[in-house]
């Protein structure tokens, strides 16, 4: 059966990880919002290595998509290998994956890299191979989506759908 690669953010999960974890830093202390502006301007993988240096998400009460989630462990019942890769921080993606437990592998941004689009597509390739299918939300991930044996589409918009939906199959 054809790996199924998982996305994380506004996939697995209803919300931004990135967003949940910057509210918490600045609810420690409303200043930090000037930080996660000069971490900023070093790059998204810095703020996002920078803001996880500082905070700890409680991965546990994260909004979690259920139908899909239930999707997944089925999909896992039947022997599939599953793989979470996902642009949000690796100390994030490492909670979820053992929180939930059924993933086989995760895949991260870290320092210096910020694991979206063309990124996260090249790791996949490299790491699970060309044959994978892949479940996402944005257009983001329009890339992977025409690499992927099919797509597998999550609250996507309707103008992202279309644009899928001519290009991959679904």
């Amino acid at each position: 059966m054809t790996p199924l690669v998982v996305d994380l953010d506004g996939t697995l999960i209803s919300t931004d990880s990135l967003v949940e974890s910057a509210i918490l830093f600045i609810k420690q202390n409303p200043a930090n919002i000037f930080l996660l502006f000069y971490w900023l301007g070093k790059g998204k993988a810095h703020l996002k290595a920078e803001i996880a240096l500082r905070t700890v998400l409680e991965v546990e009460t994260l909004p979690y998509n259920e139908p899909f989630l239930q999707w997944l462990k089925s999909e896992k019942e039947k022997d599939r290998h599953i793989y979470l890769v996902t642009a949000a921080h690796k100390s994030i993606a490492q909670r979820v994956f053992k929180y939930l437990g059924f993933f086989d592998g995760f895949f991260a941004t870290d320092t210096g890299i910020n694991l979206k689009g063309t990124a996260k597509c090249r790791l996949i390739q490299k790491e699970i191979g060309d044959t994978f299918v892949y479940a996402g939300d944005s257009r983001a991930d329009i890339p992977i989506w025409e690499k992927a044996e099919a797509a597998v589409l999550v609250n996507t918009s309707p103008k992202v759908a279309g644009r899928v939906r001519g290009k991959c199959s679904i």
